[in-house]
Order: structure tokens, then sequence, then C-alpha cells
């Protein structure tokens, strides 16, 4: 007898991956068959809707489908995800016409930047992480025109020291 684990709910690791948002996803299917589907379904869930299913410790929660989105076949599957804070079960389904299916579930808790108010005299503390390809150009202003002032080596930390009224640059 075999059972469609997915008909009984999506199972997750029991701690969820915590990120800030926007998070990049990257996933592997070191397989020699390409999938004819593959898509990511984000669902917004609370501890509130964890089933009551106990099977090796995971997580359960309902088959909720979401909001399905296509992942590109071709490698690598990759995607920027901006998701408002709050607990998700990333769902990932994958369908081989020949073959069958199989999803995978994902337990991600996006982080609120922290902030407070500075009029009351409190330190304004948040966290913005930016992945690159290479080093970026610091400039004097917002433009690709402004005058560069120096580069940023890839990987390195750096502490934002201020922000344009607009919050933009």
């Amino acid at each position: 007898m075999a059972l469609c684990i997915d008909k009984v709910g999506i199972p997750t690791s029991p701690d969820p991956l915590q990120v800030f948002s926007p998070f990049v996803t990257q996933f592997s299917l070191p397989l020699a068959d390409q999938p004819d589907i593959l898509s990511l379904s984000t669902i917004p869930v609370s501890p509130d809707d964890q089933m009551p299913t106990d099977i090796d410790g995971m997580r359960w929660w309902p088959p909720n489908p979401g909001d399905p989105f296509d992942i590109p076949l071709e490698a690598p599957h990759e995607m920027e995800l901006y998701l408002a804070p709050g607990l998700y079960v990333l769902s990932v389904f994958t369908q081989w016409q020949d073959t069958g299916d199989v999803s995978y579930g994902f337990l991600v808790e996006v982080l609120p930047y922290l902030d407070s108010d500075t009029s009351a005299g409190e330190n304004t503390v948040s966290a913005v992480v930016i992945l690159a390809d290479a080093g970026l150009n610091l400039r004097t202003g917002p433009y690709s025109t402004s005058e560069v002032v120096g580069i940023l080596p890839q990987n390195e930390l750096v502490k934002v020291s201020g922000a344009s009224p607009d919050g933009g640059w």
C-alpha cells in the first residue's frame, strides 16, 4: 500500500528557517530527468494552522495549494522572494508526465527589520543584506551617472549610516 503524503498535509522541519525579505531561494534537482512542471506556492500560516499529526518529529500543515507560480525549468532554479514578515510554508511541487509527482515543504519565518521611533530618542537599527555577483560601486548619489567614490568588495559587510529623506537612497 502506498500513501500519498501530500494529501495528508505538507510536512516541514520543526524549526523555521529565519530570513529577512527579500531572500533568494535556490532549488537543486540533481536528477537525470528534468521535470515537466516545477512550481512554488507561498502559504502564510500561523502556529494555530499546524495539524495535530505527529510523524517523525515533523510539523504538518494543511494541504492548501496557495497561489502557485511556475519556476523556470532551466537551471539554476533560483528566485528572489519578497514576503511580509510572518510564518510561511513554501511548498515546491514537481511533476514528471510519465513518472508522477513529488512535493516538498519548507517552513520559513520572515523576520521584521528592527526599527524604533527616533523621535522618542531611541536608536534606529535596521539590517539589509544585498547579495551581488561582484563588487558594488559606491557613488555620491543615487544615479548610475553619479561619481564613483569607491568600490565595495563582494561579501563585504558595511554599516549604513544614513538615508535620503524619502528612504529611497
